[in-house]
């Protein structure tokens, strides 16, 4: 999730995104996907 909230603080927050993972447990966690909720309201 720190990769991926660095990648946002250094890139911002791009539109039209597809975010693709490889389904670890960290990309599967409530934390993270309030996270991207948060992006795509942005």
């Amino acid at each position: 999730m720190k990769a991926f909230e660095r990648a946002l603080s250094r890139r911002g927050y791009p539109k039209e995104v597809i975010f693709h993972s490889d389904r670890g447990i960290q990309y599967a966690s409530d934390n993270f996907r309030k996270v991207l909720n948060n992006v795509s309201s942005a």
